[in-house]
């Protein structure tokens, strides 16, 4: 529709919209996270991960427009998978490294995911997937020019 010398977008009342679904289910999870039940919190989480379309408007590129908000909601779905995978760390180390692949999926460069998925895949008992999450975690810090010894 068009509003002066901008067009404005009209969605009907009853249009299902990916993005307004992905930021509605993460604050559902962090408010279920915050009043500490943790079970109803790893499902919101999930649901909140699962929400996410990919990114937003790929086909527009570095559009200012929609690169911010693409790379906020990209950032939100990658700090989902780590409180998820941090979560189901304890009881669910399985799953805490499947969260963690899903958000290296997103951020091949994120530091925190890839501790976890070393410490999950230790605490699976898999020692043939810790070793190759070391390994992953190794290369993805000398693409920085970062070394293991260098990160505390």
């Amino acid at each position: 529709m068009r509003d002066g010398d901008a067009y404005r977008l009209a969605v009907p009342d009853d249009a299902r919209i990916d993005l307004a679904d992905f930021e509605r289910t993460i604050i559902e999870a962090r408010t279920v996270r915050a009043r500490g039940a943790t079970t109803i919190a790893v499902e919101a989480l999930r649901a909140a991960f699962a929400a996410y379309g990919g990114d937003l408007l790929p086909e527009d590129g570095p559009a200012e427009w929609a690169a911010g908000r693409r790379e906020r909601a990209r950032s939100e779905a990658v700090e989902t998978a780590r409180t998820l995978a941090e979560l189901l760390l304890d009881g669910d180390p399985t799953g805490a490294a499947q969260a963690c692949a899903a958000g290296l999926a997103l951020d091949s460069h994120h530091d925190p995911l890839w501790r976890i998925l070393v410490e999950a895949r230790e605490r699976s008992g898999d020692q043939a997937a810790a070793t190759s999450a070391r390994s992953g975690y190794a290369r993805m810090l000398a693409e920085l020019g970062v070394t293991a010894g260098d990160v505390a």
